[in-house]
Formats: C-alpha cells, sequence, structure tokens
C-alpha cells in the first residue's frame, strides 16, 4: 500500500526498503506512514486471542534515510537482492532503541529532515553504536494526541536544555494528562534533574 518492498525476513524481524528497486517519490514519508499502519495493526492483533492471552509483546520499528549499495549480492547459485550501508545498519539500532525509548517507531534524522514538521515528534539526543555524536531521534505523533498537548509536548521539549526544572514540571503535567504514553514517561525519567532522595 505504501510502495515499499520486503527485502528479507530475518528472525521474527523484516527488512523493507523504500525507493528501491524502483523510484519512490516522498518515500522517507511513505515509510513512516507505512511504519504507522503496521503500529496501528499489531496493537489491534495484540488485543485479541491468542496474542493477548501469551502477552505477545509490542512490534518495533526503526527508520533511517540515506545512500546504500543496491543490487544483486552474491553468488550466481545464490543471489540475493539486497541493500547493505550504514543506512541499514542505523535503522536496526533504531528499531533497537525503541526498547530504551518507550516508542514503538524511532525515526532517524536523515529520515525525519525529509518528512513533514507536523508529522513527527522529538523524543531527544541519543547516543548510537556506530556513530560519535548523539543523534536527534523521532516517533510520529500518537493518533489520539489533541493538539493542545502537542503544542505543550513541543513547548516542554524546547525547555529541556535552557531550563531542565520548568521542563520536567512541564512533562510530568503531560505524563498525568496522557499515562499510557510510555514514550513521554520516558523523556521525563532521562530529563528530569529531580530526584528522589533520602537524608538523614
Amino acid at each position: 500500500d505504501h510502495g515499499g518492498m520486503v527485502d528479507k525476513m530475518v528472525g521474527d524481524g523484516m527488512h523493507a526498503l523504500f525507493n528501491a528497486p524502483i523510484d519512490l517519490e516522498n518515500h522517507p514519508r511513505r515509510a513512516v506512514e507505512c511504519a504507522i499502519a503496521i503500529r496501528t495493526w499489531s496493537e489491534s492483533f495484540r488485543q485479541r486471542e491468542p496474542a493477548a492471552a501469551i502477552g505477545l509483546g509490542r512490534t518495533r520499528i526503526g527508520i533511517e534515510t540515506g545512500p546504500a549499495v543496491v543490487g544483486d549480492v552474491g553468488i550466481q547459485s545464490k543471489l540475493d537482492y539486497t541493500a547493505h550501508g550504514d543506512v541499514v545498519n542505523m535503522a536496526a539500532r533504531l528499531e533497537a532503541c525503541n526498547k530504551e525509548l518507550g516508542s514503538a517507531i524511532c525515526v532517524g534524522p536523515g529520515t525525519a529532515v525529509r518528512c513533514d514538521a507536523g508529522l513527527l515528534r522529538p523524543l531527544g539526543q541519543l547516543a548510537v553504536r556506530g556513530r560519535d555524536e548523539p543523534i536527534a531521534v523521532f516517533e510520529p505523533w500518537p493518533d489520539d494526541a489533541p493538539s493542545a498537548w502537542r503544542e505543550a509536548y513541543l513547548k516542554a521539549y524546547a525547555m529541556l536544555s535552557s531550563d531542565p526544572g520548568h521542563a520536567a514540571i512541564l512533562l510530568q503535567k503531560l505524563i498525568a494528562e496522557r499515562p499510557t504514553d510510555p514514550a513521554i514517561r520516558r523523556l521525563g525519567e532521562r530529563s528530569s534533574p529531580i530526584r528522589e532522595i533520602s537524608q538523614s
């Protein structure tokens, strides 16, 4: 539906490519929209039996955009059409970062800069293996997050570097308004200068 191509299945994971093997207009946005559709379907599936009975975990997705070597790789008797490059490795690392972030979809800066600003919310700066400097990571906005809440989120996020104490207070209010949103809770935990202590 979104123009992507399934590259391969690896264990319980899947690699998908956008803009290969044929040109695909707006492929970063299409990749994000595909991830949103997968998230929506998988969350619905988790609520049904037998998935609910075994406590099936969340589907995690990592997305990044950049140059890659794409084509048939291997020997004549076993050719594999696939992609290789830093962007492929980064997408896999971003998928794993969802565990720390509390998100289901982790979008890297290469994709984010090519998407509409209103499509994604920032999740912070994250140290990723293979990069010397932390990178900015993002997640698609939850479908049910009202516009006023989104504006308050962006205001709190913008204050994290200049006024972390005030930002932490605003984040706690946002967490109270959406207690089932794990990504905002994790952001509050990573960013808050407030710690519980014991004193005697």
